[in-house]
């Protein structure tokens, strides 16, 4: 008798012709020629994760066919066909694309890997200079690629690099901004006795611009560009070649309730402006409004009063400054900070030279009409200072500009005294120019 044929090996054949195969990849001879059609080997070749779903499938599929053949199906069979349909519905049969088969990659033992401990960053503050060290972790296993994060070092504070960045206000407390101004002085005193102007501006500017918000760094930098221009020339070129103006109008415009940045502001304008060429430099920079509201908002400061109305003096003979100065009343400001002031004889000789050029427009030869508040500030400069001559010949020769217009004499007449004023300030003075200036006055009036 010849064996019944095995219906597990057309099942099998039935399941093989049944699955995708990918184009291009066909069976080795080696897997065609074999007869062991395992479940093991059915997934090497054909790519099938899970040997319970081939197996569950094969077997299906025979109990499938062997109803079909006999037309009865057992008690047996229908137990087996009720499980494996409760196994079905919990496991899908998952067949992946057909892929290449797979080496097997030597197993090899890695080393432990060392405990992790935290990286712990070092803030120390010496001499100006902030260095940021953190420990790096080592680690023995080589095995797989970490991604680690450096931390790179704060920029050393040192301006002779020129190189400064911005530092946060929680690396730099507050008492160590003295050190940074240390550091400062240290290097500018050696560029000083070099004579080197360009790089001393430069370190003075970049630390400006570094150290926007700190109002110490900010008056110690002004005040020094103020101390070198006040009388080198070399250093007014530096500063007006470069962004010098700006930067000390943004100091003064960012620290307007400060002021030292105030006074030492004004004060190094004021030295850019003796010349013609840097003087439109600084009044196209927007100087002049700057300038006004910083006596608007300290008129009771005699510092920042001084030196503002002496810059707004220098600032004056120009038609842009005096335009600016009308726009925002800042004749009506100087007036009120002489008056304020009375005492201060340097404050009265600038603003009363300051209110003789306001009076009198060259370009368009006409007399400006003088206020109430111009006189008194004036008559006042006139009283308080009888014997400083610098004053005297201030207030005396605006008084002469004002009467070239009419109305101005008309109200000068009506000033109580001032006719008496005058002709003891000509009998007592000995300066040939005061005595002229009064004369032409009395002619007028």
């Amino acid at each position: 008798r010849l064996p019944a044929p095995n219906p597990m090996s057309n099942t099998v054949e039935k399941v093989e012709e049944s699955l995708p195969k990918e184009p291009g990849l066909e069976p080795s001879d080696h897997e065609k020629s074999s007869s062991d059609l395992s479940p093991d080997n059915c997934e090497i070749i054909y790519g099938i994760r899970h040997k319970k779903s081939i197996r569950r499938l094969v077997r299906k599929s025979s109990i499938s066919t062997l109803g079909s053949n006999n037309g009865t199906s057992t008690s047996s069979q229908r137990r087996s066909t009720r499980r494996l349909a409760e196994e079905d519905s919990g496991n899908a049969l998952d067949i992946a694309p057909l892929e290449a088969p797979r080496r097997e990659q030597s197993a090899r033992i890695l080393p432990p890997r060392v405990a992790q401990r935290e990286p712990s960053n070092t803030i120390e503050l010496s001499e100006a200079k902030l260095s940021l060290e953190p420990k790096e972790e080592q680690y023995e296993d080589t095995s797989e690629s970490t991604q680690s994060i450096e931390l790179h070092p704060a920029p050393d504070l040192s301006p002779q690099l020129l190189q400064h960045r911005q530092i946060p206000d929680d690396a730099l407390p507050v008492q160590d901004h003295f050190q940074v101004i240390k550091s400062i002085e240290e290097v500018m005193k050696d560029i000083e006795d070099n004579r080197n102007c360009d790089l001393a501006i430069d370190i003075l500017l970049q630390n400006l611009k570094d150290y926007s918000d700190k109002v110490d760094i900010q008056e110690y930098c002004v005040s020094k560009i103020w101390d070198l221009c006040r009388n080198d020339d070399n250093y007014k070129r530096s500063v007006t070649s470069s962004s010098g103006p700006d930067d000390i109008l943004v100091s003064m415009k960012n620290h307007l309730d400060s002021p030292g940045v105030q006074e030492r502001g004004c004060g190094a304008l004021w030295c850019l402006c003796n010349d013609l060429d840097r003087r439109m430099i600084v009044i196209r920079a927007g100087a002049t409004e700057r300038v006004v509201k910083a006596l608007v908002e300290h008129a009771y400061d005699v510092d920042v009063v001084g030196t503002g109305i002496g810059c707004l003096r220098t600032l004056s003979p120009e038609y842009e400054a005096r335009e600016t100065m009308g726009a925002l009343s800042g004749i009506k400001h100087v007036c009120i900070a002489m008056c304020i002031h009375r005492d201060v004889a340097t404050i009265q000789r600038d603003g009363c030279a300051f209110l003789s050029n306001c009076a009198v427009d060259m370009e368009k030869q006409q007399v400006a009409i003088a206020s109430d508040l111009e006189f008194e500030a004036i008559t006042n400069a006139l009283k308080t200072h009888k014997d400083h001559p610098s004053v005297l010949a201030g207030a005396s020769f605006a008084l002469k500009n004002y009467t070239f217009e009419e109305k101005n004499v008309r109200r000068l007449k009506q000033v109580d005294g001032i006719v008496q004023l005058l002709e003891n300030i000509c009998q007592r003075s000995e300066d040939s120019q005061i005595s002229n200036d009064i004369s032409i006055i009395f002619d007028r009036v």
